[in-house]
Protein backbone atom coordinates (compact mmCIF):
# COMPACT_ATOMS: atom_id res chain seq x y z
CA UNK A 1 0.00 0.00 0.00
CA UNK A 2 1.22 3.41 -0.66
CA UNK A 3 1.44 6.40 2.16
CA UNK A 4 -1.71 7.41 1.63
CA UNK A 5 -4.42 4.76 2.89
CA UNK A 6 -6.13 3.92 -0.23
CA UNK A 7 -8.78 1.72 1.70
CA UNK A 8 -10.52 4.64 2.63
CA UNK A 9 -11.74 5.12 -1.12
CA UNK A 10 -11.68 1.53 -2.15
CA UNK A 11 -15.51 0.34 -3.22
CA UNK A 12 -15.14 -3.28 -4.29
CA UNK A 13 -12.34 -5.03 -6.91
CA UNK A 14 -13.79 -5.57 -10.71
CA UNK A 15 -11.92 -7.96 -13.52
CA UNK A 16 -11.40 -7.65 -16.75
CA UNK A 17 -11.34 -10.56 -19.18
CA UNK A 18 -9.04 -9.88 -21.97
CA UNK A 19 -6.77 -12.58 -24.26
CA UNK A 20 -6.83 -15.43 -21.83
CA UNK A 21 -6.06 -13.78 -18.67
CA UNK A 22 -8.42 -12.31 -15.51
CA UNK A 23 -7.21 -8.99 -14.27
CA UNK A 24 -8.64 -7.71 -10.66
CA UNK A 25 -8.79 -4.08 -10.19
CA UNK A 26 -9.40 -2.28 -6.98
CA UNK A 27 -12.06 0.87 -7.81
CA UNK A 28 -13.04 3.99 -5.99
CA UNK A 29 -16.41 5.11 -5.68
CA UNK A 30 -15.58 8.59 -7.01
CA UNK A 31 -13.80 6.97 -10.11
CA UNK A 32 -15.13 7.05 -13.55
CA UNK A 33 -16.99 2.80 -13.79
CA UNK A 34 -16.37 2.13 -10.57
CA UNK A 35 -19.63 -0.69 -10.40
CA UNK A 36 -17.56 -2.93 -13.50
CA UNK A 37 -15.42 -2.67 -16.24
CA UNK A 38 -16.80 -0.03 -18.43
CA UNK A 39 -18.06 -1.41 -22.28
CA UNK A 40 -15.87 0.97 -23.73
CA UNK A 41 -12.67 -0.37 -22.23
CA UNK A 42 -13.56 -3.76 -23.15
CA UNK A 43 -14.50 -2.77 -26.84
CA UNK A 44 -11.25 -0.88 -27.50
CA UNK A 45 -8.79 -3.91 -26.09
CA UNK A 46 -11.42 -5.95 -28.15
CA UNK A 47 -10.11 -4.02 -31.55
CA UNK A 48 -6.39 -4.49 -30.70
CA UNK A 49 -4.21 -6.23 -32.59
CA UNK A 50 -0.86 -7.06 -30.25
CA UNK A 51 0.69 -9.46 -32.33
CA UNK A 52 1.15 -6.25 -34.93
CA UNK A 53 3.12 -4.16 -32.38
CA UNK A 54 6.85 -3.48 -31.95
CA UNK A 55 8.36 -6.55 -29.99
CA UNK A 56 9.35 -3.60 -27.02
CA UNK A 57 6.07 -0.82 -27.55
CA UNK A 58 5.89 2.70 -26.07
CA UNK A 59 2.17 2.84 -24.89
CA UNK A 60 0.24 5.24 -23.06
CA UNK A 61 -2.84 4.81 -21.38
CA UNK A 62 -4.81 8.54 -21.54
CA UNK A 63 -7.35 9.76 -19.01
CA UNK A 64 -6.14 5.98 -17.72
CA UNK A 65 -8.49 6.09 -14.49
CA UNK A 66 -7.98 3.02 -12.33
CA UNK A 67 -5.93 1.82 -15.23
CA UNK A 68 -7.16 -1.08 -16.88
CA UNK A 69 -6.19 -0.27 -20.63
CA UNK A 70 -2.90 0.26 -20.09
CA UNK A 71 -1.98 -2.56 -17.32
CA UNK A 72 -3.82 -4.92 -19.68
CA UNK A 73 -1.65 -3.70 -22.15
CA UNK A 74 1.40 -4.45 -19.63
CA UNK A 75 0.17 -7.83 -18.66
CA UNK A 76 -0.06 -8.84 -22.55
CA UNK A 77 3.27 -7.53 -22.92
CA UNK A 78 5.94 -7.17 -19.98
CA UNK A 79 8.79 -6.12 -22.69
CA UNK A 80 6.30 -2.89 -22.98
CA UNK A 81 7.25 0.37 -22.03
CA UNK A 82 3.32 1.52 -20.71
CA UNK A 83 3.06 5.26 -19.60
CA UNK A 84 -0.50 6.05 -18.10
CA UNK A 85 -1.99 9.87 -17.25
CA UNK A 86 -5.06 11.03 -15.33
CA UNK A 87 -5.83 14.50 -14.49
CA UNK A 88 -6.86 13.03 -10.87
CA UNK A 89 -4.53 12.11 -8.21
CA UNK A 90 -6.81 9.59 -7.13
CA UNK A 91 -6.93 7.55 -10.32
CA UNK A 92 -2.97 7.97 -10.21
CA UNK A 93 -2.66 6.57 -6.64
CA UNK A 94 -5.11 3.70 -7.98
CA UNK A 95 -3.50 2.49 -10.63
CA UNK A 96 -0.54 2.37 -8.91
CA UNK A 97 -1.62 0.45 -6.61
CA UNK A 98 -3.54 -2.21 -9.15
CA UNK A 99 0.14 -2.32 -10.88
CA UNK A 100 1.62 -3.48 -7.50
CA UNK A 101 -1.44 -5.91 -7.05
CA UNK A 102 -0.88 -7.61 -10.68
CA UNK A 103 2.51 -8.41 -10.30
CA UNK A 104 4.00 -5.63 -12.85
CA UNK A 105 5.34 -2.76 -11.20
CA UNK A 106 9.80 -3.31 -11.74
CA UNK A 107 10.56 -0.14 -10.21
CA UNK A 108 11.79 1.02 -13.32
CA UNK A 109 10.48 3.03 -16.13
CA UNK A 110 8.51 0.67 -17.78
CA UNK A 111 5.35 1.34 -15.89
CA UNK A 112 4.61 4.39 -14.42
CA UNK A 113 1.37 6.45 -14.09
CA UNK A 114 1.56 9.83 -13.55
CA UNK A 115 -0.62 13.67 -13.04
CA UNK A 116 -1.05 14.76 -17.31
CA UNK A 117 -3.56 16.99 -19.17
CA UNK A 118 -2.37 15.76 -22.18
CA UNK A 119 -0.25 12.95 -24.44
CA UNK A 120 2.93 14.61 -22.81
CA UNK A 121 5.24 12.54 -20.73
CA UNK A 122 9.14 12.71 -19.93
CA UNK A 123 8.91 9.09 -19.89
CA UNK A 124 8.70 8.92 -23.56
CA UNK A 125 10.34 11.36 -25.34
CA UNK A 126 10.40 10.30 -28.48
CA UNK A 127 6.39 9.37 -28.69
CA UNK A 128 4.52 6.26 -28.60
CA UNK A 129 4.19 3.48 -30.71
CA UNK A 130 0.01 2.82 -28.94
CA UNK A 131 -2.13 5.11 -27.28
CA UNK A 132 -4.92 4.29 -25.72
CA UNK A 133 -7.93 6.58 -25.18
CA UNK A 134 -11.61 5.68 -23.68
CA UNK A 135 -12.39 9.74 -24.46
CA UNK A 136 -14.45 11.23 -21.25
CA UNK A 137 -17.78 12.04 -22.44
CA UNK A 138 -17.76 15.07 -20.12
CA UNK A 139 -15.01 16.60 -21.65
CA UNK A 140 -16.46 18.92 -23.99
CA UNK A 141 -15.76 19.21 -27.88
CA UNK A 142 -13.58 22.26 -27.86
CA UNK A 143 -11.22 20.62 -25.38
CA UNK A 144 -10.96 17.29 -27.33
CA UNK A 145 -10.34 18.72 -30.59
CA UNK A 146 -7.43 20.62 -28.63
CA UNK A 147 -5.98 17.32 -26.95
CA UNK A 148 -6.41 15.23 -30.58
CA UNK A 149 -4.50 18.10 -32.14
CA UNK A 150 -1.43 16.50 -30.76
CA UNK A 151 -2.03 12.83 -32.07
CA UNK A 152 0.04 13.15 -34.99
CA UNK A 153 3.32 14.61 -33.50
CA UNK A 154 3.08 11.88 -29.93
CA UNK A 155 2.78 9.19 -32.68
CA UNK A 156 6.17 7.66 -33.81
CA UNK A 157 5.84 6.60 -37.46
CA UNK A 158 3.49 4.04 -37.94
CA UNK A 159 2.00 4.54 -34.30
CA UNK A 160 -1.44 3.93 -33.84
CA UNK A 161 -4.19 5.95 -31.68
CA UNK A 162 -7.19 3.89 -30.90
CA UNK A 163 -9.56 5.74 -28.75
CA UNK A 164 -13.37 4.46 -27.99
CA UNK A 165 -15.88 7.61 -27.61
CA UNK A 166 -19.51 7.12 -26.80
CA UNK A 167 -21.73 7.78 -29.97
CA UNK A 168 -22.91 11.61 -29.17
CA UNK A 169 -19.33 12.84 -29.56
CA UNK A 170 -18.40 10.31 -32.45
CA UNK A 171 -19.23 12.72 -34.97
CA UNK A 172 -17.03 15.62 -33.18
CA UNK A 173 -13.58 13.40 -33.00
CA UNK A 174 -14.11 12.64 -37.04
CA UNK A 175 -14.25 16.50 -37.87
CA UNK A 176 -11.57 16.65 -35.62
CA UNK A 177 -9.19 13.78 -36.65
CA UNK A 178 -10.37 14.87 -40.77
CA UNK A 179 -8.26 18.13 -40.04
CA UNK A 180 -5.15 16.53 -38.49
CA UNK A 181 -2.55 15.88 -41.26
CA UNK A 182 -0.38 12.56 -41.35
CA UNK A 183 -3.14 10.64 -39.88
CA UNK A 184 -4.95 7.68 -41.36
CA UNK A 185 -8.03 6.21 -40.53
CA UNK A 186 -7.71 2.70 -40.22
CA UNK A 187 -10.68 1.35 -38.12
CA UNK A 188 -14.18 3.61 -37.35
CA UNK A 189 -16.68 1.16 -35.81
CA UNK A 190 -19.92 2.02 -34.38
CA UNK A 191 -21.78 -0.10 -32.00
CA UNK A 192 -24.79 -0.01 -29.59
CA UNK A 193 -23.32 3.05 -27.12
CA UNK A 194 -19.89 3.53 -28.25
CA UNK A 195 -18.19 4.35 -31.55
CA UNK A 196 -13.86 2.36 -31.94
CA UNK A 197 -11.79 4.54 -34.21
CA UNK A 198 -8.08 3.53 -35.01
CA UNK A 199 -6.07 6.41 -36.62
CA UNK A 200 -2.33 5.32 -38.09
CA UNK A 201 0.33 7.69 -37.82
CA UNK A 202 1.67 7.74 -41.65
CA UNK A 203 5.65 6.62 -41.66
CA UNK A 204 6.54 10.40 -43.26
CA UNK A 205 6.10 13.88 -42.09
CA UNK A 206 6.91 16.57 -39.83
CA UNK A 207 6.84 15.75 -35.67
CA UNK A 208 6.65 18.47 -32.96
CA UNK A 209 7.34 16.47 -30.00
CA UNK A 210 6.93 17.28 -27.18
CA UNK A 211 4.69 20.04 -28.12
CA UNK A 212 4.23 22.92 -25.62
CA UNK A 213 1.48 21.60 -22.83
CA UNK A 214 -2.10 22.13 -23.54
CA UNK A 215 -2.22 23.86 -20.68
CA UNK A 216 0.19 26.22 -21.80
CA UNK A 217 -1.33 26.46 -25.07
CA UNK A 218 -4.69 27.59 -23.91
CA UNK A 219 -7.02 24.35 -24.53
CA UNK A 220 -8.74 24.70 -21.63
CA UNK A 221 -9.45 28.64 -21.45
CA UNK A 222 -12.40 30.17 -21.14
CA UNK A 223 -12.30 34.40 -21.74
CA UNK A 224 -10.77 35.87 -18.41
CA UNK A 225 -13.80 37.91 -16.35
CA UNK A 226 -12.89 40.49 -13.61
CA UNK A 227 -14.37 39.96 -10.36
CA UNK A 228 -14.88 41.96 -6.79
CA UNK A 229 -15.95 40.41 -3.86
CA UNK A 230 -16.86 42.56 -1.18
CA UNK A 231 -14.36 45.41 -2.48
CA UNK A 232 -11.79 43.56 -3.14
CA UNK A 233 -11.06 43.08 -6.89
CA UNK A 234 -9.52 40.72 -8.26
CA UNK A 235 -9.32 39.02 -12.10
CA UNK A 236 -9.99 35.25 -13.13
CA UNK A 237 -8.85 33.07 -15.98
CA UNK A 238 -11.11 30.44 -15.61
CA UNK A 239 -10.97 27.20 -17.46
CA UNK A 240 -13.11 24.79 -19.15
CA UNK A 241 -14.15 21.32 -16.81
CA UNK A 242 -14.02 23.04 -13.98
CA UNK A 243 -17.28 24.79 -11.98
CA UNK A 244 -17.22 28.21 -10.91
CA UNK A 245 -16.21 29.59 -14.05
CA UNK A 246 -18.38 32.77 -13.42
CA UNK A 247 -17.78 33.50 -9.96
CA UNK A 248 -17.92 31.89 -6.37
CA UNK A 249 -20.69 29.33 -5.70
CA UNK A 250 -21.97 29.58 -2.44
CA UNK A 251 -19.84 27.03 -0.47
CA UNK A 252 -16.72 29.26 -1.77
CA UNK A 253 -18.39 31.87 -1.23
CA UNK A 254 -18.94 31.66 2.60
CA UNK A 255 -15.15 30.40 2.91
CA UNK A 256 -14.17 34.09 1.43
CA UNK A 257 -16.54 35.61 3.68
CA UNK A 258 -15.25 33.97 6.92
CA UNK A 259 -11.88 35.20 5.01
CA UNK A 260 -13.26 38.81 5.12
CA UNK A 261 -14.68 38.31 8.70
CA UNK A 262 -10.94 37.48 9.60
CA UNK A 263 -8.61 39.86 8.26
CA UNK A 264 -8.99 41.52 11.78
CA UNK A 265 -8.45 38.50 14.20
CA UNK A 266 -5.95 36.03 12.92
CA UNK A 267 -3.00 38.52 13.33
CA UNK A 268 -0.55 37.71 10.53
CA UNK A 269 -0.75 34.58 8.12
CA UNK A 270 2.92 33.93 6.74
CA UNK A 271 2.03 30.17 5.74
CA UNK A 272 -1.09 29.62 3.81
CA UNK A 273 -2.86 26.53 2.77
CA UNK A 274 -5.06 25.11 0.24
CA UNK A 275 -6.80 22.00 -0.57
CA UNK A 276 -9.63 21.75 -3.18
CA UNK A 277 -9.64 25.64 -4.51
CA UNK A 278 -11.12 24.89 -7.86
CA UNK A 279 -10.73 27.67 -10.00
CA UNK A 280 -8.86 29.87 -7.16
CA UNK A 281 -11.44 32.29 -5.76
CA UNK A 282 -10.65 31.91 -2.35
CA UNK A 283 -7.22 31.17 -2.54
CA UNK A 284 -6.79 34.26 -4.33
CA UNK A 285 -8.15 36.52 -1.61
CA UNK A 286 -6.64 34.87 0.94
CA UNK A 287 -3.24 34.96 -0.55
CA UNK A 288 -4.14 39.00 -1.72
CA UNK A 289 -5.74 39.96 1.44
CA UNK A 290 -3.70 38.70 3.95
CA UNK A 291 0.60 38.91 3.98
CA UNK A 292 1.96 35.48 3.03
CA UNK A 293 5.65 34.51 2.91
CA UNK A 294 4.44 31.03 1.92
CA UNK A 295 1.19 29.63 -0.26
CA UNK A 296 0.75 25.93 -0.36
CA UNK A 297 -1.49 24.40 -2.93
CA UNK A 298 -2.71 20.65 -2.84
CA UNK A 299 -5.15 19.01 -5.39
CA UNK A 300 -6.43 16.39 -6.74
CA UNK A 301 -7.68 17.56 -10.19
CA UNK A 302 -4.47 18.94 -11.55
CA UNK A 303 -6.70 20.82 -14.03
CA UNK A 304 -7.65 22.72 -10.58
CA UNK A 305 -4.28 23.27 -9.25
CA UNK A 306 -2.67 24.40 -12.63
CA UNK A 307 -5.70 26.99 -13.05
CA UNK A 308 -4.96 28.19 -9.53
CA UNK A 309 -1.54 28.70 -9.67
CA UNK A 310 -2.13 30.59 -12.91
CA UNK A 311 -4.89 32.93 -11.09
CA UNK A 312 -2.66 33.63 -8.12
CA UNK A 313 0.33 34.62 -10.24
CA UNK A 314 -2.16 36.98 -12.23
CA UNK A 315 -2.91 38.99 -9.05
CA UNK A 316 0.46 39.25 -8.48
CA UNK A 317 1.09 35.99 -5.68
CA UNK A 318 4.90 35.58 -7.28
CA UNK A 319 5.01 31.82 -8.93
CA UNK A 320 8.01 31.83 -6.67
CA UNK A 321 6.30 31.47 -3.23
CA UNK A 322 3.66 28.72 -4.53
CA UNK A 323 3.91 25.52 -3.55
CA UNK A 324 1.86 22.73 -5.38
CA UNK A 325 1.35 19.14 -4.64
CA UNK A 326 -0.81 17.02 -6.64
CA UNK A 327 -2.41 14.23 -4.13
CA UNK A 328 -5.55 12.85 -3.58
CA UNK A 329 -5.62 14.04 0.00
CA UNK A 330 -3.59 16.79 2.03
CA UNK A 331 0.26 14.75 3.57
CA UNK A 332 1.57 17.95 5.07
CA UNK A 333 4.97 16.53 4.86
CA UNK A 334 4.85 15.82 1.04
CA UNK A 335 3.28 19.03 0.52
CA UNK A 336 5.81 21.03 2.85
CA UNK A 337 2.90 22.62 5.15
CA UNK A 338 3.36 20.82 8.61
CA UNK A 339 3.06 24.52 9.83
CA UNK A 340 0.15 26.16 8.44
CA UNK A 341 -0.77 29.55 10.09
CA UNK A 342 -4.30 29.30 7.49
CA UNK A 343 -5.67 26.27 5.88
CA UNK A 344 -8.95 26.49 3.63
CA UNK A 345 -10.37 23.38 3.18
CA UNK A 346 -13.15 22.44 0.59
CA UNK A 347 -15.14 19.33 1.08
CA UNK A 348 -16.48 17.42 -1.33
CA UNK A 349 -19.62 15.03 -0.86
CA UNK A 350 -20.68 11.55 0.38
CA UNK A 351 -17.65 11.19 2.22
CA UNK A 352 -17.76 8.10 4.14
CA UNK A 353 -16.91 8.55 8.52
CA UNK A 354 -13.53 6.69 7.81
CA UNK A 355 -12.32 9.27 5.20
CA UNK A 356 -13.51 12.21 7.23
CA UNK A 357 -10.88 10.77 9.78
CA UNK A 358 -8.32 10.38 7.53
CA UNK A 359 -8.81 13.90 6.56
CA UNK A 360 -9.21 15.39 9.98
CA UNK A 361 -5.86 13.90 10.89
CA UNK A 362 -4.46 15.21 7.63
CA UNK A 363 -5.24 18.61 8.85
CA UNK A 364 -4.54 18.23 12.30
CA UNK A 365 -0.62 17.35 11.24
CA UNK A 366 -0.81 20.76 8.64
CA UNK A 367 -2.04 23.03 11.28
CA UNK A 368 0.33 25.48 13.39
CA UNK A 369 -0.43 25.50 16.92
CA UNK A 370 -2.06 29.34 16.98
CA UNK A 371 -3.14 28.60 13.19
CA UNK A 372 -7.14 28.83 12.34
CA UNK A 373 -8.95 26.25 9.61
CA UNK A 374 -12.19 27.30 7.62
CA UNK A 375 -13.64 24.25 6.13
CA UNK A 376 -16.32 24.82 4.29
CA UNK A 377 -18.81 22.34 1.41
CA UNK A 378 -22.17 20.93 1.41
CA UNK A 379 -23.58 21.36 4.87
CA UNK A 380 -24.10 17.45 5.33
CA UNK A 381 -20.15 16.83 4.82
CA UNK A 382 -19.34 20.28 7.10
CA UNK A 383 -22.01 18.37 9.77
CA UNK A 384 -20.07 15.08 9.71
CA UNK A 385 -16.59 16.53 9.56
CA UNK A 386 -17.60 19.10 12.86
CA UNK A 387 -18.82 15.53 14.21
CA UNK A 388 -15.22 13.96 14.35
CA UNK A 389 -13.73 16.70 15.12
CA UNK A 390 -15.86 16.85 18.64
CA UNK A 391 -15.47 13.68 18.85
CA UNK A 392 -11.11 13.47 18.67
CA UNK A 393 -11.50 17.12 20.48
CA UNK A 394 -8.55 18.85 19.25
CA UNK A 395 -10.37 21.54 18.08
CA UNK A 396 -12.49 23.82 18.80
CA UNK A 397 -15.51 25.76 16.74
CA UNK A 398 -15.34 29.40 16.83
CA UNK A 399 -18.52 29.76 14.01
CA UNK A 400 -20.48 28.05 11.52
CA UNK A 401 -23.09 29.48 8.56
CA UNK A 402 -25.23 28.41 6.24
CA UNK A 403 -26.33 29.14 3.14
CA UNK A 404 -28.22 27.40 0.31
CA UNK A 405 -27.25 23.80 1.09
CA UNK A 406 -23.34 24.88 1.83
CA UNK A 407 -21.60 26.10 4.77
CA UNK A 408 -18.65 26.90 6.82
CA UNK A 409 -16.88 26.66 9.91
CA UNK A 410 -13.70 28.39 11.28
CA UNK A 411 -11.91 26.13 13.86
CA UNK A 412 -8.49 26.24 15.80
CA UNK A 413 -6.34 24.28 17.61
CA UNK A 414 -8.14 23.83 21.53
Amino acid sequence: MPDMDLAVWEKKTVTLEWEGMQLPFHVAQELFSSHEIDQGTRLLLRSLDVSALPERPVVLDFGCGYGPLGLAIKARLPAARVVLIDRDALAVAFTEWNGRELGLSSGTDDLVAHGGLDFVSVLAPEGYDLILWNVPGKAGAEVLRGLIDDAPHALQPNGLLALVVVNPLAATMREAVDALPFLTVTLDQRYTAHTVMHLRREESGLRDWPRPLAFDRGVFDRPTIDLDWRGHPYTVRPTLGLPEYDGPDFATGLMMDSLVQLTDSVGTVRRFLGHGMGQGHAAILAATLLTTDRTSLVERDLLALETTRRNLTANGVSRDLVRHEHAPLLDARRAGSTDADLILYRLGDQLSPARLGVEHARLLDALASGGTLVVSGPSTSVSRFLGVAGTVGALKQWTRKRRSGASVSILAPR
